[in-house]
Parts: structure tokens; sequence; C-alpha cells
């Protein structure tokens, strides 16, 4: 799919076991093919089909976030642009500091509700024309902000925290609260990689839990519970 264009590309293998060869076929086929026609309701594009899959293949289920598929393909192309651009681009790696403790004291019903208002909040606080956001495991979250230098993505990771420290759930007349620990870094070039990038700002976040966690670390950065030191 090319912008608006539906291209359909039909391969056909030829020749012999020796030489074999492929012969592709594509049609541009873009608002003209219909799919679900007759009796059993509308029809529907085939390019809508498309868009659904595609949406299967990149985006979490209960959050509805990029996945980790989605990082994997995303992450250098917005650094190439960095480059091409010169504009800094900043990446925020975010774990929950208690999810398993909510998991087994009240299940993963609870659990799972946790990670939607920890979601909610995240995407209320980036820019969704340039910025963009990824549960990349279970309890952990990748926010990629364009054209962010360190100070400001440093902000925007301190409100996500400090939202996140409000979110209050009731299970069993017992209120669960969660708190998330952040690490941040910012790049202007593509000389590192998506991988070394997703590193450097996942051992900040870990240097957060090392330092009791509720935490937002960034180079000469780190501020525990809203307090910078």
């Amino acid at each position: 799919q090319l912008g608006e264009t539906l291209i359909m590309v039909t391969a056909v293998p030829v020749g012999s076991k020796e030489k074999p060869t492929i012969v592709e076929l594509m049609k541009n086929a873009t608002d003209s093919m219909m799919m679900g026609t007759g009796k059993y309701g509308e029809g529907f594009l085939i390019k809508n089909v498309i868009t659904q899959i595609n949406n299967m293949i990149i985006r979490d289920q209960l959050t509805g976030l990029f996945n980790r598929r989605y990082v994997d393909e995303r992450l250098p192309a917005d650094i190439v642009k960095t480059t091409l651009k010169n504009t800094p681009l900043s990446l925020i790696f975010m774990d929950m500091d208690n999810l398993k403790e909510i998991n087994d004291s009240f299940g993963h019903v609870y659990g799972d509700k946790m990670i939607t208002r920890l979601t909610n909040v995240i995407t209320s606080c980036i820019r969704s024309e340039t910025d963009w956001a990824a549960r990349y495991g279970g309890d952990e979250f990748v926010i990629c902000l364009n054209n962010t230098n360190e100070q400001e993505a440093y902000k925007i990771a301190e409100r996500i925290r400090k939202r996140i420290q409000d979110i209050e759930l009731c299970a069993r007349n017992k209120n669960i609260r969660t708190t998330v620990s952040l690490g941040i870094y910012t790049t202007k070039d593509n000389t590192l990689t998506a991988e070394e990038i997703l590193s450097l700002a996942d051992s900040r976040m870990y240097e957060a839990k090392q330092n009791g966690k509720n935490a937002s670390v960034g180079v000469n950065i780190y501020t525990a519970g809203g307090i910078k030191a």
C-alpha cells in the first residue's frame, strides 16, 4: 500500500528447477475491489481489511499502543530522519514498579485495568502528530519523542510519572496504586543503533529502580518522588 494507492500483487513461479523464476503481476486496485458483498451485508474495501490486519500486527491488543515489532521497525527510521533534519530525538524507557504485586494480590484483571489507565496517561502527555508510544513488554513501555531535547523529554517523563502515581483503583475495599521508573536518552545523530539507544534508556530506567523507584533519570537528571536531586 503506497499512500492512498492499493496495489495488488500476484506472484507466479515459472521455469524449471534449475532456473526458477518468479513473475509478479501488479494491479492498481484502489477503491475498486470489495469484499463481503451480497445478501449478508454491505461490501467493504479490501484496503480497509489490510488496515485492520496491519493494526493487528503492530498494535498491542490490551492497550491499543504499538507493540515491540513496531518499535523495531519505526525507531531506526526515526533515527535516520533525526540525522537528516539535525533535530534531537528522545527515548523514554518506562517500567511499572509493582505490576507483579498487583497481579498476585488482586488478579490479572486489575493488573490489566491499571495498565489501561496508565496507557491513557501516556497518550494524553505526548503529541499524536510526531510522537508515539509502545508496550514493549508486560510492564515495559517505550515512548519516542521526535524533535525533543532531553530537558523537554524530562518534563514529559515527570508529567507522566506524577499523573500515574495519582491513579487509584478500588478492589476488595482496598485502594490499588502504582508508580513507574523512567529512563531518558536523547540523540541527534545516527551514530548509535536503535538497539543501543534502547539499551541506554533502559539502563537509566534501571538506575531509577536502584535509587528507590518512582523516578525519572537522564544525563545529570535525577528526580525521585517529584524532588529534583
